[in-house]
């Protein structure tokens, strides 16, 4: 009994660590084009990413969310490319940095403190 318990805890260990490894290394592998949303999720069910397709490029908004649902980071992006303001929070929701693109090239990148006050703004040539 006791060594079937044991055999039991090393094959669920297994594969968890095989869904966790999966879910962190995953891609999106397919023939065909991509457009509309596609939603990755944590292996728990819990919505990890949110992106938006067009002709199989990037357009839109793209969200990375936290394990527990909170914002994690907003990116904009046009042609496949980042373009406009993309923002990084922080697990309990502050801003910690924003960053202004134009057409995939950066321009702007700012970071603030946990009172909201910006630290530092350095602008990119």
């Amino acid at each position: 009994m006791k060594r079937a318990l044991i055999i039991l805890g090393i094959l669920i260990g297994v594969v968890l660590f095989g869904a966790v490894y999966l879910s962190m290394n995953s891609r999106i592998d397919t023939k065909y084009q991509v457009d509309g949303t596609v939603e990755k999720y944590y292996v728990f069910g819990k919505l990890n990413a949110e992106r938006h397709y067009v002709n199989d490029e990037l357009n839109g908004l793209s969200t990375i969310f936290y394990s527990d649902g909170s914002i994690k980071s907003e990116w904009n992006f046009k042609d496949g490319q980042k373009d406009g303001i993309g923002k990084q929070y922080s697990q309990d929701g502050l801003l910690v940095v924003e960053e202004d693109y134009d057409k995939g090239r950066k321009i702007m990148r700012r970071t603030f403190d946990a009172a909201g006050n910006a630290t530092s703004v350095k602008q990119f040539e």
